[in-house]
């Protein structure tokens, strides 16, 4: 692709009617001119009208599906807080130093490539998703404008499309500019929470440990309560005690008072003795003594 037709398709979908499908249009634009097998002609007249046509045809679907859906949906009332940037706020955004545009382009020429063109619908929606938030779009809304249904966990946690990433040798030090993860000095602990060592970020301990990245993320952000014999948690959490409020030790007993178990997860009791771990709660909370003949007390 010629960076004249690339420039091109960025000024024509920049003038259709709704801004917020500009994005969706180029995409689009760029997949029907692969598929065509025309990405990589000189842009000429004719080249140039069939470009005008693809983006005609988009943003005039785009623009009577949202008809359509507004005119049978009650009107969206933003969450409390809640900035809102449209991509047409995106030069402005850029203009204003939080990202490189130079970084910005390669990142989504790298998803395009590698997740739309092949196909991997999946992935590239999770690209969107984490894309939009961080132009400040609410989870309500981003929900509605990709249409599927995930877990606000996957707007937070990108680790996934790092990680890719990494494995395509993509430069991790430019990306990691324009992401949203601020995790610094993290610390490694044991099970009884006495320290082992300290680690700069989460990819040099993910390096070193032969840990994968997203393992280690979900248990600093207590998605995870452990990974094996480990425990990761943010340097200042660790140094402020603060750990105790959140990750909690688990004795289990017998009718008659016998010691089961030890476990720092109500996930691992659910599992080994087939309880929910709804009812696991109920208990903790006294609403229950006994279940299947075990009790839980909470050490801490």
């Amino acid at each position: 692709m010629t960076n004249e037709l690339y420039k091109y398709v960025i000024q024509i979908s920049k003038k259709i009617k709704n801004k917020e499908d500009i994005e969706d249009v180029q995409q689009i634009v760029f997949l029907q001119l692969c598929e065509k097998d025309i990405i990589n002609n000189q842009l000429d007249e004719e080249l140039k009208k069939i470009i005008l046509g693809i983006v005609w045809n988009c943003s005039t679907k785009f623009y009577n599906q949202n008809k359509l859906k507004n005119a049978s949906s009650v009107e969206y009332i933003p969450d409390n807080n809640q900035i809102y940037l449209s991509p047409e706020n995106e030069e402005k955004l850029i203009n204003e130093g939080k990202i490189e545009k130079e970084i910005l382009g390669k990142l989504k020429k790298f998803i395009f490539e590698n997740y739309y063109k092949k196909n991997k619908i999946l992935h590239y929606k999770k690209f969107r998703i984490w894309y939009l938030s961080y132009l400040g779009w609410s989870y309500k809304r981003i929900n509605k404008k990709v249409d599927i249904k995930l877990s606000i966990k996957i707007v937070e946690n990108v680790s996934s499309i790092i990680e890719n990433i990494i494995k395509a040798d993509f430069d991790f030090d430019e990306f990691k500019n324009i992401t949203k993860i601020k995790i610094k000095d993290i610390v490694q602990l044991d099970l009884n929470y006495s320290f082992i060592k300290k680690y700069t970020n989460i990819l040099t301990a993910s390096k070193e440990l032969n840990i994968e990245y997203s393992t280690i993320y979900n248990c600093v952000k207590k998605n995870t309560d452990k990974v094996g014999k480990y425990i990761f948690m943010e340097e200042k959490e660790f140094m402020q005690g603060n750990f105790k409020k959140k990750i909690r030790k688990f004795e289990v007993f017998d009718k008659s008072d016998n010691f089961l178990g030890e476990y720092i997860m109500l996930n691992e009791i659910s599992k080994k003795y087939n309880i929910r771990k709804g009812e696991l709660s109920n208990m903790i909370r006294g609403k229950k003594h006994y279940i299947k003949k075990i009790k839980i007390e909470i050490v801490y």
